[in-house]
């Protein structure tokens, strides 16, 4: 058994296991010193040492070992009949002794934690940042920008995708404007932003806050499937095509996760501003915090320092795909620059950022309390079970006192992890992922990078970032390692037990890893059902465009937006699948001229 004992707690339990009687220390030199305990007329001294504490008795009694309740480690010609105090002889005893370890030992175990991960789950590469009191005390990459190529490093300069941190940066832009008294956070949006919704109550009060706080008409699968397509060319003709959005959420109806939000947010800044929400965000922010790696989006990029994305799934590993040219990455590619996550940022310049929100925008705001706004939590979250929050590497949640709350551009906050207080955001693109997390009132902070997505497989692989998030901090808030690695192997059996019930839900996709035919034993499109879907549809929520499906060779081609992809077959001659490379969506026909994709999305024909 392994004892947490500071040296003070130790002499307060010596005191009353002696009946209070003299217990003294003498401190002889830094991380070593000798307590001296006596009893009548025998003395007892115990020598601490860092890790080890060796008891040194007289023959005659065990009363150190037995009534100060510690668990002995190991001894040498020593006998501990019980607590009956019957004689016994102690040459010494050795016991366990917590010592925080030294930054550079807490360095080596993280980097050396990380490694044994990306290895177990063959992640290309990872970057990490870990910012202390201001100091950035650990910036390094792992693995290469490229699998299969050991002349692609990666750095802490590598450029990642950061996915949906990016609304923390949108946020951090309304800050900076409510620091600056040019906007409030209860302003309408409609003070700031000609906007147009169909739920005109809706359009009319939506606030800032309600945005910042995800708690809109917007729900989690509204928009994001014609971001992924691009069935529009630029952020603003998205926010514009918002005036045809159906949307089902009643107003202010709690807290649900929809990047659209944050869409709109940065048109706000937009307006404001009169210059585009990257720019403002570069010369307000990042170019003085000399984040001079960070832009807006993967074409902005230097390509040496540019990581390529990959999928990782049951130790296979699909790509590197190139963030410029490739599919697998198209989301940044439809627009450009995207304020809910097209990002792209480095080890080092994130080392900056977070800095900058331990310190509360010291230097860049009047008023701390704005930032300090920020990582408040402003909307509940329910339903996440303990079970869900230990995979997601929170161990300390309560579910009959702790809240978990939403912040401003942050997705958790509350005492979550350890008992301490806490805040975070991650980010996930189609082939990068992103734990950016804080611990403010121990002026600690760290950002991971990982330039893989586990895409069906093991499910642990999902959790993997969030998982080496808590270890990591959790040596550095002095967590025993013994009770680090409990939670560790705990939270992943969990996740495994969990991924074996859900078997149909991780399975291996051989299509994308193996470039297996997605038709089962070379099935195909009936001719009359293919000459059923011949021409051009149009979405019944308008906001989602238009759709042409045309006769190709044996075959038929789905064009939508800027994605183009063969229709195939399955066993259901009602069920299609239309295969646009790395993602694969489901097609239901309805009927002649009708049909719905990604369950949600009806077309009909025009």
């Amino acid at each position: 058994m392994h004892v947490n004992l500071t040296t003070s707690t130790l002499i307060g339990q010596l005191g009353a296991a002696f009946n209070e009687q003299t217990v003294s220390f003498e401190r002889l030199n830094e991380g070593f010193g000798t307590l001296v305990v006596q009893v009548d007329q025998t003395q007892y001294q115990i020598a601490l040492i860092p890790d080890t504490m060796v008891v040194v008795t007289p023959i005659g009694t065990a009363l150190v070992a037995l009534l100060v309740g510690l668990t002995c480690v190991s001894t040498s010609n020593a006998q501990f009949p019980s607590i009956l105090n019957l004689p016994a002889l102690v040459t010494y005893a050795m016991f366990r002794q917590a010592s925080p370890l030294s930054f550079e030992q807490k360095k080596e175990k993280a980097v050396a934690f990380v490694r044994e991960q990306m290895q177990q789950f063959s992640v290309p590469g990872m970057a990490l940042a870990v910012v202390h009191k201001n100091e950035a005390v650990l910036t390094e990459g792992y693995g290469t920008k490229q699998y299969g190529r050991t002349d692609t490093p990666v750095t802490s300069t590598t450029q990642f995708q950061v996915g949906s941190v990016g609304k923390t940066f949108i946020a951090v832009c309304i800050a900076k404007l409510v620091d600056d008294g040019k906007v409030q956070w209860t302003d309408r949006v409609k003070q700031h932003l000609p906007w147009t919704l169909m739920d005109k109550y809706a359009e009319e009060h939506t606030t800032l806050a309600d945005l910042l706080a995800m708690n809109s008409v917007f729900g989690s699968e509204d928009i994001d499937f014609s971001w992924l397509v691009g069935v529009h060319s630029t952020e603003e003709e998205a926010v514009e095509a918002l005036a045809r959005f159906t949307t089902t959420r009643l107003f202010r109806a709690g807290w649900e996760y929809s990047n659209i939000n944050y869409e709109v947010l940065g048109q706000v800044v937009a307006a404001v501003t009169k210059q585009t929400w990257f720019d403002y965000l570069h010369k307000a922010i990042l170019e003085p915090l000399g984040m001079h790696d960070t832009v807006a989006f993967a074409a902005q990029a230097s390509p040496a320092q540019l990581s390529a994305g990959h999928l990782i799934c049951h130790g296979k590993v699909n790509g590197p795909f190139d963030l410029l040219t490739d599919v697998a990455t198209s989301l940044p590619l439809s627009f450009g620059p995207l304020a809910a996550g097209s990002i792209v940022s480095t080890a080092v310049d994130m080392a900056k950022f977070t800095a900058f929100l331990l310190n509360k925008g010291d230097g860049l705001f009047k008023s701390p309390s704005v930032i300090a706004f920020m990582t408040t939590g402003h909307e509940v979250i329910e339903g996440p079970s303990p079970l869900l929050l230990e995979a997601m590497g929170y161990f300390s949640y309560k579910p009959d006192g702790n809240v978990v709350g939403a912040g401003y551009g942050f997705d958790f906050t509350g005492h979550l992890l350890f008992g301490k207080d806490y805040f975070s955001k991650n980010g996930e693109t189609m082939t990068f992922m992103t734990e950016t997390s804080f611990v403010p009132s121990h002026e600690l902070g760290l950002v991971l990078f990982m330039n893989a997505v586990p895409k069906g497989g093991d499910l642990r692989a999902s959790f993997l970032l969030a998982q080496i998030r808590s270890y990591v901090l959790g040596l550095y808030l002095d967590i025993p390692e013994s009770e680090l690695m409990s939670h560790y192997t705990r939270a992943m059996d969990h996740i495994d037990q969990f991924s074996r019930r859900q078997a149909e839900k991780s399975t291996y996709d051989g299509h994308v890893f193996d470039g297996k035919p997605l038709a089962p034993g070379g099935a195909a499109i009936a001719s009359d059902v293919a000459a059923n879907l011949i021409g051009a549809y149009t979405a019944v929520n308008a906001f989602y465009g238009h759709v042409n499906i045309t006769a190709q060779g044996d075959g038929l081609l789905l064009q939508y937006g800027k994605s183009s992809g063969p229709l195939v077959a399955t066993e259901d001659p009602s069920k299609l699948l239309w295969d646009a490379g790395v993602y694969v969506s489901p097609i239901k026909i309805e009927g002649p001229g009708r049909f719905v994709m990604q369950e949600n999305i009806s077309f009909v024909r025009q």
